[in-house]
């Protein structure tokens, strides 16, 4: 399997333009999450920290690209990502591990949680589901994808990987593009790594339980 090109700022960013997105977007989706880590009280459940960042991280990532972009956003399998009008790429979220934005490590970012059967069964399965045309975008930008769909796209992923430094929280992120899964499942192999400055945001609760709907799962076809 080929190494991944690995880029770090000014050429991410440049690179991240040839998609037709802007790091404007990554900062504000990152921000956006670090924002709602903060319980607003003592009744709520350990995993919230991580759960309202990462459902506030996705909103704000797809408003950005929908309304500022142009993308489209659709939810296959209950899984949120933004794509371009000819679906040819598509723009998720994940929750990586401490190689996440790491230009050292030899391997990149490994999913935290296993991503699912059903990466394989909509690969599998995408030859025989009928081509639709449900893309009924109009002024919404919310359209739709299948599995036929899904299989013939770059899958990139927003991966960050929180971390408290001291009495810092510092969000480490790369936007990347899967390469394939790993026979458990986890997204650990990459085609293209764009690496991002960490964002530093000071003293936020970091949650006891997971970051984030480990039961969600996302579709990456081996190339």
């Amino acid at each position: 399997m080929r190494d991944a090109v690995v880029q770090g700022a000014p050429e991410a960013e440049h690179r991240l333009r040839e998609l037709g997105l802007e790091r404007d977007y990554i900062d504000r989706a990152v921000r956006a999450g670090a924002n709602e880590r903060k319980p607003r009280h003592s009744f709520e459940p350990k995993s919230a920290p991580g759960l309202k960042d990462w459902i506030a991280r996705v909103g704000e990532l797809r408003s950005c690209v929908v309304h500022e972009a142009g993308w489209r956003y659709a939810d296959p399998r209950n899984v949120p990502l933004v794509y371009t009008a000819d679906k040819t790429t598509s723009l998720g979220v994940l929750l990586g591990d401490r190689n996440t934005g790491d230009e050292d490590s030899n391997s990149g970012p490994r999913s935290k949680y296993p991503k699912g059967a059903v990466i394989a069964s909509a690969t599998a399965n995408a030859a025989e589901q009928p081509q639709l045309d449900l893309d009924v975008t109009q002024s919404s930008g919310y359209g739709h994808l299948d599995d036929a769909d899904l299989a013939r796209m770059d899958v990139w992923f927003l991966v960050t990987y929180p971390v408290e430094m001291g009495d810092r929280f510092i969000v480490k992120r790369e936007v990347s593009l899967a390469n394939s899964i790993t026979p458990d499942s986890h997204i650990n192999s990459w085609r293209e790594r764009l690496l991002l400055p960490p964002m530093d945001f000071g003293a936020v609760v970091l949650p006891d339980e997971p970051e984030g709907p480990d039961d969600i799962d996302v579709y990456v076809g081996a190339l």
